[in-house]
């Protein structure tokens, strides 16, 4: 559901369900905050499928996905067809990404350590 906050601020949650069989029972919920124009997106532990994008709304400011999503180009289809403006790639393991992501018309961010910011333009 959808909880709203104060100063146009409002968290909803969708569960969207947990990749890899051993842990196919753990709940995983996609996660869309609105602060009054912009939107950020969280898919937590998250399968690539047309399932986890699914009711929604294209166009947000931010999609925050497992780095698993920003290899293949089919994953990738699924990021551009919403329409993110930007993607922070996260679940990065501390000696950094075995592989470079693949093409995207999205820049896509690796969020490499703790503390690492970015700036929204």
């Amino acid at each position: 559901g959808t909880v709203p906050l104060k100063n146009g601020l409002s968290v909803s949650m969708k569960n969207i369900g947990h990749i890899g069989s051993r842990h196919e029972t753990v709940e995983n919920y996609r996660i869309e905050i609105k602060w009054g124009e912009h939107r950020f997106i969280h898919f937590g532990d998250a399968a690539p499928t047309s399932k986890t994008f699914e009711g929604l709304i294209p166009d947000a400011d931010v999609g925050i996905v497992p780095n698993w999503f920003c290899f293949d180009a089919k994953d990738i289809a699924l990021l551009e067809k919403q329409k993110f403006r930007k993607i922070i790639a996260t679940h990065i393991e501390p000696t950094g990404l075995r592989n470079a992501f693949g093409k995207s018309a999205i820049e896509i961010i690796p969020f490499l350590k703790y503390g690492q910011s970015v700036k929204l333009k």
